[in-house]
Protein backbone atom coordinates (compact mmCIF):
# COMPACT_ATOMS: atom_id res chain seq x y z
CA UNK A 1 0.00 0.00 0.00
CA UNK A 2 3.02 2.47 0.62
CA UNK A 3 4.53 1.50 -2.37
CA UNK A 4 0.88 2.36 -4.62
CA UNK A 5 0.49 5.53 -2.82
CA UNK A 6 3.93 6.72 -3.67
CA UNK A 7 3.13 5.84 -7.18
CA UNK A 8 -0.13 6.76 -7.97
CA UNK A 9 0.63 10.05 -5.99
CA UNK A 10 3.57 10.92 -6.90
CA UNK A 11 3.35 13.68 -3.96
CA UNK A 12 4.94 14.50 -0.60
CA UNK A 13 3.48 12.03 1.02
CA UNK A 14 4.31 8.95 -0.62
CA UNK A 15 7.46 9.92 -1.39
CA UNK A 16 8.30 10.45 2.76
CA UNK A 17 6.48 7.03 3.47
CA UNK A 18 8.83 4.99 1.26
CA UNK A 19 12.27 6.98 2.27
CA UNK A 20 11.11 6.40 6.22
CA UNK A 21 10.66 2.72 4.84
CA UNK A 22 14.11 2.69 2.89
CA UNK A 23 15.95 4.40 6.08
CA UNK A 24 14.58 2.29 8.87
CA UNK A 25 14.99 -0.89 6.81
CA UNK A 26 18.75 -0.15 5.76
CA UNK A 27 19.89 1.22 9.60
CA UNK A 28 18.06 -2.42 11.12
CA UNK A 29 20.33 -4.59 8.15
CA UNK A 30 22.94 -2.74 9.98
CA UNK A 31 23.15 -4.60 12.68
CA UNK A 32 24.47 -8.05 10.78
CA UNK A 33 26.75 -6.74 8.30
CA UNK A 34 29.49 -8.43 7.42
CA UNK A 35 32.85 -7.51 5.51
CA UNK A 36 32.68 -5.87 2.82
CA UNK A 37 29.37 -4.36 3.85
CA UNK A 38 29.44 -1.14 5.75
CA UNK A 39 27.11 0.72 7.42
CA UNK A 40 25.34 4.05 6.10
CA UNK A 41 27.27 7.30 6.21
CA UNK A 42 26.75 10.40 4.45
CA UNK A 43 26.70 9.16 0.91
CA UNK A 44 24.80 6.26 1.42
CA UNK A 45 22.03 8.37 3.19
CA UNK A 46 22.22 10.68 -0.41
CA UNK A 47 21.84 7.55 -2.61
CA UNK A 48 18.88 6.93 -0.33
CA UNK A 49 17.03 9.80 -0.45
CA UNK A 50 18.08 10.45 -4.06
CA UNK A 51 16.40 7.18 -4.75
CA UNK A 52 13.36 7.65 -3.12
CA UNK A 53 13.18 11.49 -4.90
CA UNK A 54 13.14 9.46 -8.10
CA UNK A 55 10.25 7.70 -7.56
CA UNK A 56 8.07 11.10 -7.54
CA UNK A 57 8.26 11.22 -11.23
CA UNK A 58 6.86 7.34 -11.37
CA UNK A 59 4.10 8.31 -13.52
CA UNK A 60 4.99 11.11 -15.01
CA UNK A 61 8.34 9.75 -16.48
CA UNK A 62 8.37 6.20 -15.77
CA UNK A 63 11.47 5.09 -17.93
CA UNK A 64 13.37 8.07 -16.55
CA UNK A 65 12.14 6.91 -12.93
CA UNK A 66 13.19 3.57 -14.07
CA UNK A 67 16.91 4.07 -15.37
CA UNK A 68 17.58 6.17 -12.03
CA UNK A 69 16.72 4.14 -9.99
CA UNK A 70 18.35 1.40 -11.39
CA UNK A 71 21.17 3.54 -11.75
CA UNK A 72 21.31 4.55 -8.06
CA UNK A 73 20.61 1.25 -6.49
CA UNK A 74 23.33 -0.22 -8.49
CA UNK A 75 25.63 2.43 -7.09
CA UNK A 76 24.35 2.00 -3.92
CA UNK A 77 25.00 -1.91 -4.10
CA UNK A 78 28.34 -1.62 -5.54
CA UNK A 79 29.37 1.13 -2.97
CA UNK A 80 28.69 -2.27 -0.28
CA UNK A 81 25.77 -0.61 1.65
CA UNK A 82 23.44 -2.62 3.42
CA UNK A 83 20.56 -4.18 1.37
CA UNK A 84 17.13 -3.41 2.31
CA UNK A 85 13.58 -1.98 1.07
CA UNK A 86 15.21 1.23 -0.81
CA UNK A 87 15.94 -1.96 -3.33
CA UNK A 88 12.29 -2.39 -4.03
CA UNK A 89 12.05 1.05 -5.83
CA UNK A 90 13.40 -0.53 -8.84
CA UNK A 91 9.82 -2.75 -8.81
CA UNK A 92 7.88 -0.20 -7.88
CA UNK A 93 9.28 2.09 -10.83
CA UNK A 94 9.23 -1.09 -13.23
CA UNK A 95 5.74 -1.53 -12.15
CA UNK A 96 4.89 2.08 -13.15
CA UNK A 97 6.30 1.59 -16.91
CA UNK A 98 4.96 -2.19 -17.20
CA UNK A 99 1.09 -0.17 -16.98
CA UNK A 100 1.90 2.63 -19.49
CA UNK A 101 4.31 1.64 -22.27
CA UNK A 102 4.09 -1.81 -24.69
CA UNK A 103 4.62 -5.25 -23.25
CA UNK A 104 8.02 -5.20 -25.71
CA UNK A 105 9.55 -2.04 -24.14
CA UNK A 106 8.97 -2.99 -20.59
CA UNK A 107 10.20 -6.33 -21.33
CA UNK A 108 13.46 -4.79 -22.82
CA UNK A 109 14.25 -2.28 -20.06
CA UNK A 110 13.01 -5.04 -17.39
CA UNK A 111 16.13 -7.26 -19.02
CA UNK A 112 18.79 -3.86 -19.43
CA UNK A 113 17.61 -2.96 -15.64
CA UNK A 114 18.21 -7.10 -14.80
CA UNK A 115 21.66 -7.13 -16.22
CA UNK A 116 22.79 -3.86 -14.39
CA UNK A 117 21.85 -4.38 -10.75
CA UNK A 118 23.02 -7.79 -11.40
CA UNK A 119 26.11 -6.97 -12.40
CA UNK A 120 26.50 -4.12 -9.55
CA UNK A 121 25.45 -7.25 -6.88
CA UNK A 122 28.23 -9.45 -8.14
CA UNK A 123 30.81 -6.61 -7.93
CA UNK A 124 29.63 -5.97 -4.00
CA UNK A 125 29.88 -9.99 -3.25
CA UNK A 126 31.43 -11.71 -6.34
CA UNK A 127 29.93 -15.23 -4.72
CA UNK A 128 26.25 -14.43 -4.88
CA UNK A 129 25.76 -14.46 -8.11
CA UNK A 130 22.86 -17.19 -8.23
CA UNK A 131 21.34 -15.41 -5.13
CA UNK A 132 21.79 -11.63 -6.76
CA UNK A 133 19.92 -13.62 -10.26
CA UNK A 134 16.93 -15.01 -8.53
CA UNK A 135 16.42 -11.67 -5.83
CA UNK A 136 16.39 -9.06 -8.91
CA UNK A 137 14.30 -11.90 -11.43
CA UNK A 138 11.99 -11.12 -9.00
CA UNK A 139 11.97 -7.81 -7.96
CA UNK A 140 11.47 -7.55 -11.53
CA UNK A 141 9.94 -9.82 -13.27
CA UNK A 142 7.12 -9.70 -10.72
CA UNK A 143 6.15 -6.15 -11.38
CA UNK A 144 6.60 -6.60 -15.09
CA UNK A 145 3.92 -9.45 -15.14
CA UNK A 146 1.56 -7.69 -13.13
CA UNK A 147 1.64 -4.21 -14.47
CA UNK A 148 1.45 -5.78 -18.18
CA UNK A 149 -2.06 -7.89 -16.92
CA UNK A 150 -3.04 -4.97 -15.21
CA UNK A 151 -2.43 -2.76 -18.39
CA UNK A 152 -4.48 -5.08 -20.41
CA UNK A 153 -7.16 -5.46 -18.48
CA UNK A 154 -7.72 -1.80 -17.95
CA UNK A 155 -7.67 -1.75 -21.91
CA UNK A 156 -9.98 -4.30 -22.20
CA UNK A 157 -12.68 -2.36 -19.28
CA UNK A 158 -11.96 0.82 -21.26
CA UNK A 159 -12.91 -1.62 -25.26
CA UNK A 160 -16.12 -2.56 -23.14
CA UNK A 161 -17.12 0.97 -21.24
CA UNK A 162 -17.00 2.19 -24.86
CA UNK A 163 -19.13 -0.49 -26.05
CA UNK A 164 -21.55 -0.30 -23.59
CA UNK A 165 -21.87 3.78 -23.97
CA UNK A 166 -21.99 3.61 -28.10
CA UNK A 167 -25.05 0.62 -27.37
CA UNK A 168 -26.39 3.04 -24.89
CA UNK A 169 -26.49 6.05 -27.03
CA UNK A 170 -27.55 4.07 -29.73
CA UNK A 171 -30.51 3.14 -27.99
CA UNK A 172 -31.68 6.73 -26.53
CA UNK A 173 -31.20 8.01 -29.66
CA UNK A 174 -32.90 5.40 -32.31
CA UNK A 175 -35.76 5.43 -29.63
CA UNK A 176 -35.92 9.16 -29.58
CA UNK A 177 -35.89 9.83 -33.39
CA UNK A 178 -38.16 7.13 -34.23
CA UNK A 179 -40.84 8.34 -31.74
CA UNK A 180 -40.33 11.86 -33.01
CA UNK A 181 -40.43 10.80 -36.45
CA UNK A 182 -44.08 9.08 -35.79
CA UNK A 183 -45.40 11.90 -34.00
CA UNK A 184 -44.34 14.59 -36.37
CA UNK A 185 -45.52 12.10 -39.23
CA UNK A 186 -49.05 12.09 -37.44
CA UNK A 187 -48.84 15.80 -37.14
CA UNK A 188 -48.68 16.76 -41.16
CA UNK A 189 -51.37 13.90 -41.43
CA UNK A 190 -53.82 16.29 -39.90
CA UNK A 191 -52.40 19.51 -39.73
CA UNK A 192 -54.67 21.04 -42.56
CA UNK A 193 -58.17 19.32 -40.92
CA UNK A 194 -57.00 18.92 -37.20
CA UNK A 195 -55.23 21.69 -36.26
CA UNK A 196 -55.55 21.26 -32.50
CA UNK A 197 -54.18 17.52 -33.40
CA UNK A 198 -51.38 18.66 -35.05
CA UNK A 199 -50.65 20.54 -31.65
CA UNK A 200 -50.64 18.01 -29.09
CA UNK A 201 -48.43 15.79 -31.64
CA UNK A 202 -46.01 19.07 -31.63
CA UNK A 203 -46.11 19.05 -28.29
CA UNK A 204 -45.56 15.67 -27.84
CA UNK A 205 -42.14 15.91 -30.55
CA UNK A 206 -41.14 18.75 -28.13
CA UNK A 207 -41.94 16.27 -24.77
CA UNK A 208 -40.11 13.37 -26.31
CA UNK A 209 -37.07 15.24 -27.83
CA UNK A 210 -36.71 16.61 -23.68
CA UNK A 211 -36.77 13.38 -22.39
CA UNK A 212 -34.25 12.00 -25.06
CA UNK A 213 -31.85 14.57 -24.62
CA UNK A 214 -31.94 13.85 -20.74
CA UNK A 215 -31.58 10.24 -21.36
CA UNK A 216 -28.71 10.68 -23.20
CA UNK A 217 -27.01 13.44 -21.13
CA UNK A 218 -27.87 10.22 -18.37
CA UNK A 219 -25.94 8.36 -20.84
CA UNK A 220 -22.51 10.06 -21.24
CA UNK A 221 -22.38 11.19 -17.65
CA UNK A 222 -22.43 7.30 -17.20
CA UNK A 223 -25.77 6.68 -15.48
CA UNK A 224 -26.99 3.82 -16.43
CA UNK A 225 -29.48 2.68 -13.82
CA UNK A 226 -32.54 5.31 -14.36
CA UNK A 227 -34.28 3.04 -16.99
CA UNK A 228 -35.86 0.16 -16.12
CA UNK A 229 -39.12 -2.02 -16.29
CA UNK A 230 -40.72 0.88 -14.03
CA UNK A 231 -40.33 3.16 -16.91
CA UNK A 232 -42.22 1.10 -19.24
CA UNK A 233 -45.60 3.14 -19.26
CA UNK A 234 -43.86 6.48 -20.12
CA UNK A 235 -42.44 4.29 -23.23
CA UNK A 236 -45.43 3.07 -23.98
CA UNK A 237 -46.95 6.27 -23.76
CA UNK A 238 -44.59 8.06 -25.77
CA UNK A 239 -45.37 5.55 -28.84
CA UNK A 240 -48.39 6.14 -28.46
CA UNK A 241 -48.80 9.57 -28.85
CA UNK A 242 -47.06 8.85 -32.51
CA UNK A 243 -50.11 6.67 -33.25
CA UNK A 244 -48.51 2.85 -32.47
CA UNK A 245 -51.02 1.06 -30.23
CA UNK A 246 -48.64 -0.98 -27.94
CA UNK A 247 -50.23 -3.46 -25.52
CA UNK A 248 -48.44 -5.25 -22.05
CA UNK A 249 -49.39 -8.06 -20.17
CA UNK A 250 -47.54 -9.25 -17.41
CA UNK A 251 -47.87 -12.80 -15.71
CA UNK A 252 -46.47 -14.06 -12.34
CA UNK A 253 -44.93 -12.17 -9.61
CA UNK A 254 -41.94 -9.62 -10.24
CA UNK A 255 -39.32 -11.04 -8.86
CA UNK A 256 -36.68 -7.81 -7.55
CA UNK A 257 -34.12 -7.67 -10.67
CA UNK A 258 -30.51 -6.64 -10.38
CA UNK A 259 -30.17 -3.15 -11.37
CA UNK A 260 -28.30 -4.60 -14.68
CA UNK A 261 -30.85 -7.08 -15.25
CA UNK A 262 -33.72 -4.47 -14.84
CA UNK A 263 -31.74 -1.81 -17.18
CA UNK A 264 -31.19 -4.58 -19.94
CA UNK A 265 -34.56 -5.69 -19.66
CA UNK A 266 -35.95 -2.01 -20.70
CA UNK A 267 -33.67 -1.57 -23.40
CA UNK A 268 -34.67 -4.84 -24.79
CA UNK A 269 -37.98 -3.78 -24.94
CA UNK A 270 -37.24 0.07 -26.12
CA UNK A 271 -34.79 -1.59 -28.94
CA UNK A 272 -37.90 -3.65 -30.08
CA UNK A 273 -40.25 -0.83 -30.47
CA UNK A 274 -37.98 0.86 -32.02
CA UNK A 275 -37.56 -1.48 -34.31
CA UNK A 276 -41.20 -1.97 -34.56
CA UNK A 277 -42.35 1.91 -35.54
CA UNK A 278 -39.12 2.45 -37.65
CA UNK A 279 -39.02 -0.92 -40.16
CA UNK A 280 -41.80 -3.32 -39.63
CA UNK A 281 -45.16 -0.41 -40.56
CA UNK A 282 -47.00 -2.49 -37.74
CA UNK A 283 -49.84 -0.91 -36.28
CA UNK A 284 -49.81 -2.59 -33.10
CA UNK A 285 -47.36 -4.40 -30.60
CA UNK A 286 -48.00 -6.38 -27.98
CA UNK A 287 -45.20 -6.71 -24.81
CA UNK A 288 -45.17 -9.63 -22.57
CA UNK A 289 -43.67 -9.79 -19.58
CA UNK A 290 -43.36 -13.40 -18.07
CA UNK A 291 -41.99 -13.18 -14.61
CA UNK A 292 -40.26 -16.22 -12.72
CA UNK A 293 -38.77 -17.26 -9.74
CA UNK A 294 -35.73 -16.69 -11.11
CA UNK A 295 -36.20 -14.20 -14.13
CA UNK A 296 -38.29 -12.61 -16.52
CA UNK A 297 -38.88 -13.51 -20.25
CA UNK A 298 -39.69 -10.95 -22.55
CA UNK A 299 -41.43 -11.25 -25.56
CA UNK A 300 -41.83 -8.32 -28.03
CA UNK A 301 -44.47 -9.15 -31.22
CA UNK A 302 -45.64 -7.22 -33.74
CA UNK A 303 -48.04 -7.22 -36.81
CA UNK A 304 -45.94 -5.04 -39.01
CA UNK A 305 -43.52 -6.81 -41.97
CA UNK A 306 -40.92 -9.04 -40.81
CA UNK A 307 -38.26 -9.30 -42.86
CA UNK A 308 -37.72 -5.33 -42.16
CA UNK A 309 -36.71 -6.53 -38.86
CA UNK A 310 -33.26 -7.62 -40.02
CA UNK A 311 -31.91 -4.63 -41.08
CA UNK A 312 -29.63 -2.55 -39.02
CA UNK A 313 -27.76 -3.10 -35.79
CA UNK A 314 -30.40 -3.06 -33.59
CA UNK A 315 -30.58 -7.49 -32.91
CA UNK A 316 -27.12 -8.07 -32.26
CA UNK A 317 -26.98 -4.89 -30.09
CA UNK A 318 -29.87 -6.83 -27.71
CA UNK A 319 -28.62 -10.04 -28.17
CA UNK A 320 -25.37 -9.00 -26.45
CA UNK A 321 -27.22 -7.05 -23.87
CA UNK A 322 -29.26 -10.05 -22.65
CA UNK A 323 -25.37 -12.15 -22.76
CA UNK A 324 -24.24 -9.71 -20.76
CA UNK A 325 -25.85 -10.31 -17.90
CA UNK A 326 -26.08 -14.34 -18.42
CA UNK A 327 -29.45 -14.25 -20.59
CA UNK A 328 -30.55 -15.22 -24.04
CA UNK A 329 -32.62 -13.83 -27.18
CA UNK A 330 -34.00 -14.99 -30.07
CA UNK A 331 -35.86 -13.40 -32.66
CA UNK A 332 -37.34 -13.78 -36.20
CA UNK A 333 -40.72 -13.89 -38.10
CA UNK A 334 -43.82 -15.65 -36.06
CA UNK A 335 -47.02 -17.72 -37.61
CA UNK A 336 -49.00 -14.33 -37.76
CA UNK A 337 -46.46 -12.98 -40.30
CA UNK A 338 -45.21 -10.29 -37.96
CA UNK A 339 -41.78 -10.17 -35.87
CA UNK A 340 -41.09 -11.82 -32.69
CA UNK A 341 -38.25 -10.61 -29.77
CA UNK A 342 -38.13 -13.43 -27.01
CA UNK A 343 -35.67 -12.91 -24.31
CA UNK A 344 -34.86 -14.31 -21.41
CA UNK A 345 -33.02 -12.75 -18.70
CA UNK A 346 -32.15 -14.34 -15.41
CA UNK A 347 -33.06 -12.99 -11.92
Amino acid sequence: MVFRIGVRTAGPVGVALFLVLALAGGFAAQRRLAPPMRPLDAGGLALVVAICLALAFARRRPAWTLAATAVLTAAYAAAFYPYGPVCFATTVAMYQLAIQVPAGRAALACGATFAGLVGASVFAAPGDLGAAAIAWALCLAVPLGVGTTVKLRRAADLAQERLLLAREVHDVVAHGLAAISMQAGAALHVFERQPETARQALAAIRDTSGEALAELRGALNGVRDGAGLAGLPALVERLGRGGMAVRVRSSGAAPPLRRDVDHAAYRIVQESLTNVARHAGAESATVTLAYRPDGVAITVADDGTAVAHLYGHGLAGMRERAASVGGRLEAGPHDDGGFRVHAWLPR
